[in-house]
């Protein structure tokens, strides 16, 4: 008959009428533990809470190392699986049975390895054993040393093929077991034991750490340290940890206890997935999706129809520890979801993204929004974001939903993301008593949680912390949102979008680029690259890497770069020729404004200094420290102008080029924008034009007025602002443009208006304002001309949309002024350079962070 031993935890088969356990020779009356089986249970970690969680999962000196780690595991599988269920007790103590090793599925060698390993640390193997307690099979080979007083187990798992190694002694019986392992904690945590787990710990430490916590052999409060006691303590063990997880409420009973026996620890459907519930009428055991519930009891899917065919599921009854999710929690979660999905794909996609990824974005976006919220729904019942906020989704009696009800609540998120009106829905979430908005009711289906007036409250000051980072961000939200909502319906998303097809196209990493004879200059990669007009192929690139920018040296026709190598910041020259690099300079700190160029070499700022170098050389020739950083440079006649501060304390300095000698200066200038017009400069801002000549003290005139943002200044006695143009010579109103029409730019002998109100672009004669023509076309801030031909004269219009935002178009003017033509060209981030090249009969187009040759949206 089978005996059970309280001494050692294993049940013997004995035919004799011996009363002493034949491996610890306990006696078997001895009053002590007695085999107690009460069903199956389980460990949901999730009614622990995460510190609760990593207190009984954490070793007490590994949470420094392991606490993070868990932390991840936590929320990971919460997301996965929701309540984290592990088998992990069939009954309240722990159970043996001494088995034959070679009849396990361990190979016997590695028994035979670890027999070795324990030996040559002076242990001796006492016997074998499998743990029952545990879902997976576990084989033990159990040793003790010399004394008795040091106990080691080697733990085999076949089903994995993982193995640990553990060395334990007693502490005394109110003081529990100290215990030394590699094997990971199981997710509970005896209060009065201690537990240090070491990941790929080898035997050695784990004997030496037990020895200097536990005074081995020395009796404590009584207590021997001999195998009776230390076998009997650790049982006690394990009926401690038991009872701990069940007063914390994290023990989950997964089998029927009218039964008569216990069920298979898997659900019956899915093999692979841990059981949570039993049917009430044919005992199978069911996983989290596979349970019915039926006027409050449990059924398979195969059997809730017997029980009653007929009768409707019973309405979901909540209880304080479950109740309907909020409107604030739900809002706080969807706009996370929704936020961190466009992010995602913005990610992937960013601003400057050409023409095709902007179709590769739409294509994805739809998709991606619809799997993220259609599987995990229809899978799990919440979507990830939903696990963490702990809300899960249910039809109307609690059970799991189905894939139809899904369906219609993922159909009913994308019709609100198209149009605004299915949004209201949403909002009657605010009033129903189950917190049901029109999508629940379509779907059939309820969101509940726990503890649903902190989580309603958790989600308030979530609402309000993601209203005031979009207050702060309103500028780029809006521009954002109105840029997609304008370009999502023809194929473009974020970002420049050309409606022209290019010929070739190349990414660059700087907003620099430059036209070099029928050449293209651009930076991409950390090199300068040299590409052929005509299909972009690379003529040459610089064998210096780092380069950040570049400019072009009108002087000596070569290139001056600037980057960053290991040594810090650096300038240089490169030849326009052949790409080699004819001197190079170190930086103390990046140039961080445009630098100048004058016949000598080149003028550089960082920060507050000034810096010359010669474009041969590399050589520094003169410095200067101006008061305050520098924020712009400028060159003409012979004169650096610098620019400092900003807003009202803009301070103009002129310094000589050849010397760097201040020659004049203006305090709190409030003209920031500068043109040169022969020896004169015009300077201007939003409201107000100045004519001054260098030194640039000897302010000649101020003319009050709107201006344009750049005002057009050419070799004639006129300066064409926004609303009038003005005398060159003292300021003066020479004629105003009609009423509500604005000068835009200046297309040979003509000046073109916009006329928003009017919805019209009207050409005037730019000498004396007569109209010429008007035409129906877009509102332009600005034009530019391209080219003037025989037949036909091309420019290209700006309109600003907000933002950094650009809308471009290409003008086509009968050289009689009688019609114009409006193509669109594309949108911008930014305002690109564009150039007509008749020989190519092609548009160069460079914009954001690409370049490229496209073809003419017109027939030649």
């Amino acid at each position: 008959m089978e005996k059970f031993c309280p001494g050692c935890g294993l049940i013997q088969d004995t035919h004799d009428s011996s009363v002493n356990c034949k491996i610890c020779r306990t006696r078997f009356e001895h009053e002590g533990l007695a085999l107690d089986i009460t069903g199956l249970y389980g460990i949901d970690f999730t009614r622990l809470g995460l510190v609760a969680y990593l207190k009984v999962k954490l070793a007490e000196k590994s949470k420094l190392l392991y606490g993070p780690i868990e932390t991840v595991r936590y929320f990971v599988r919460k997301i996965i699986y929701g309540d984290l269920v592990k088998l992990l007790y069939r009954s309240k103590t722990v159970k043996f049975r001494r088995v034959v090793m070679k009849d396990t599925p361990v190979r016997e060698e590695d028994f035979i390895a670890v027999t070795a390993l324990f030996k040559s640390a002076g242990f001796v193997a006492a016997l074998d054993r499998k743990m029952e307690s545990s879902p997976a099979e576990n084989y033990q080979r159990v040793f003790y040393n010399e004394k008795k007083s040091l106990f080691a187990f080697a733990d085999f798992f076949p089903e994995d093929s993982s193995s640990f190694i553990t060395v334990s002694a007693l502490r005394g019986r109110s003081k529990g077991l100290f215990v030394a392992t590699t094997k990971p904690p199981d997710g509970s945590s005896d209060p009065r034991s201690e537990t240090l787990f070491i990941q790929n710990g080898k035997l050695e430490k784990l004997v030496s750490l037990v020895r200097t916590n536990v005074q081995s052999g020395e009796k404590q409060e009584g207590a021997s340290a001999g195998p009776v006691d230390f076998f009997v303590e650790y049982n006690n063990s394990a009926r401690r940890a038991f009872t701990l997880l069940l007063d914390k409420g994290a023990l989950v009973r997964l089998d029927d206890p009218g039964s008569g026996e216990d069920p298979s620890p898997f659900c019956a459907v899915h093999s692979d997935t841990m059981a949570v519930r039993v049917c009430k009428s044919c005992g199978k055991s069911l996983c989290e999706l596979c349970f019915q519930n039926h006027l409050g009891e449990v059924y398979c899917t195969a059997c809730i129809p017997s029980v009653n065919k007929d009768e409707s599921k019973e309405a979901m009854v909540f209880d304080n520890n479950v109740g309907p999710a909020g409107f604030f929690l739900r809002s706080s979660v969807k706009l996370v979801e929704i936020s961190f999905i466009l992010f995602l794909l913005t990610l992937m996609f960013p601003d400057d993204s050409r023409a095709g990824s902007k179709i590769a974005f739409l294509t994805l976006c739809a998709p991606t929004i619809f799997l993220y919220f259609y599987l995990p729904l229809s899978r799990f019942g919440a979507t990830p974001a939903q696990r963490l906020a702990g809300i899960s989704v249910l039809d109307e009696s609690g059970s799991p939903i189905a894939k139809p009800s899904a369906i219609l609540r993922t159909g009913y998120l994308f019709l609100t993301l198209l149009t605004i009106i299915p949004a209201i829905g949403y909002l009657e979430v605010l009033i129903n008593k189950k917190r049901r908005g029109w999508h629940d009711h379509l779907a059939g289906t309820i969101v509940v949680t726990s503890n649903t007036a902190r989580k309603e409250m958790i989600g308030i000051v979530t609402l309000l912390l993601m209203t005031g980072a979009s207050i702060l961000n309103w500028n780029a939200i809006q521009g954002y949102v109105t840029y997609i909502a304008e370009t999502s319906f023809r194929g473009a998303g974020m970002g420049d979008y050309v409606a022209i097809v290019p010929r070739w196209l190349v990414e660059k990493t700087s907003s620099q680029s430059f036209m070099d004879r029928k050449r293209v200059v651009v930076v991409r990669n950390g090199l300068l690259a040299n590409l052929a007009i005509e299909n972009g192929d690379v003529v040459w690139n610089t064998k210096i890497t780092g380069i950040t920018d570049a400019f072009f040296d009108p002087y000596s026709s070569s290139y001056s770069i600037f980057g960053r190598n290991n040594k810090g910041a650096y300038i240089g020259g490169v030849s326009n020729i052949t790409g080699s690099v004819t001197w190079l300079a170190e930086l103390e700190e990046p140039a961080v404004v445009n630098p100048v160029f004058y016949p000598k070499g080149v003028i550089v700022a960082t920060g507050k200094k000034v810096t010359s170098y010669y474009s041969g050389s590399g050589k520094k020739d003169w410095e200067s420290i101006m008061d305050q950083n520098v924020t712009r440079l400028y060159f003409q006649n012979g004169s650096t102008l610098v620019q400092t501060g900003d807003g009202d304390g803009v301070v103009i300095i002129e310094l000589n080029s050849n010397s760097g000698e201040r020659v004049a200066k203006i305090e709190n200038f409030r003209l920031p924008q500068v043109q040169y017009s022969g020896d004169e400069l015009i300077l201007s801002s939003d409201n107000e034009i100045a004519l001054t000549r260098f030194p640039v003290t000897r302010r000649k005139w101020t003319a009050v007025g709107k201006a344009v943002r750049k005002p057009v200044v050419e070799k004639s006695a006129l300066i064409h602002a926004t609303r009038k143009a003005i005398n060159r010579s003292d300021g003066s109103t020479a004629f105003n443009y009609p009423d509500d029409c604005y000068f835009a730019g200046v297309v040979m002998r003509s000046a073109l208006l916009t006329c928003p109100g009017e919805g019209k672009v009207m050409a005037v004669n730019k000498f004396s304002g007569t109209t010429i023509k008007a035409y129906n076309g877009p509102r332009l801030d600005h034009v530019r001309l391209l080219s003037e031909k025989a037949e036909s004269i091309y420019a290209v219009g700006f309109q600003n949309r907000g933002g950094d935002s650009v809308k471009v178009f290409l003008i086509t003017l009968s050289h009689g002024l009688g019609n114009a033509d409006f193509t669109t060209i594309g949108d911008f981030t930014n305002e690109p350079e564009i150039k007509y090249l008749e020989d190519q009969k092609a548009l160069f187009i460079a914009s954001g962070l690409s370049v490229g040759l496209y073809e003419l949206p017109w027939s030649e």
